[in-house]
């Protein structure tokens, strides 16, 4: 069964997708295995494992905690964060959060971002470039334009599921 060696992938990939002003914001990223266990009464709840490899079919949960570690308040509007969908995997529809920050989403690499629709070039049948409306799965990444002003060492978590191919 082909495995997916997620993590030095991932540690690779966010680094280079890290937007901010300066060095006030320190940004850490985790990655979490999601399975689904079924309890005594019949309801189910989710598990949390640290995503070492990650095999096709398997959700990883992405947590990017972003910290304001200077001494001054950062203003509202200053500052984003980037979190890839690497390749091997899909993004997971609706499952970004967006508390404090205004959610976008890129379908070319992180070139561009905006509000859902997300436009995409294609070529066409006759060879045309033109414009279509991407899905979910084409998403190759998010960003997260934090809205608040962030105080001395405040917190911000950001969450964002994409399924392994």
């Amino acid at each position: 069964m082909k495995k997916y060696f997620i993590a030095l992938v991932l540690v690779a990939l966010f680094s280079a997708a890290l937007a901010q002003t300066d060095n006030s914001l320190e940004v850490n990223l985790e990655a979490y295995i999601v399975s689904t266990q079924t309890k005594e009464d019949g309801n189910s709840e989710e598990l949390f494992s640290a995503a070492e490899t990650a095999r096709p079919g398997q959700i990883v949960e992405y947590r990017v905690n972003v910290q304001n570690v200077s001494d001054q308040s950062l203003p509202a509007n200053n500052a984003a964060v980037t979190g890839p969908i690497p390749a091997g995997t899909i993004y997971l529809a609706d499952s970004a959060s967006s508390d404090s920050a205004l959610l976008e989403f890129s379908a070319d690499g992180g070139q561009s971002f905006s509000l859902p629709p997300v436009m995409m070039t294609v070529v066409n049948e006759e060879g045309e470039e033109i414009q279509v409306e991407a899905k979910a799965e084409d998403y190759t990444a998010l960003r997260w334009s934090i809205s608040k002003t962030l105080e001395p060492q405040e917190n911000l978590i950001f969450v964002y599921r994409v399924i392994v191919k």
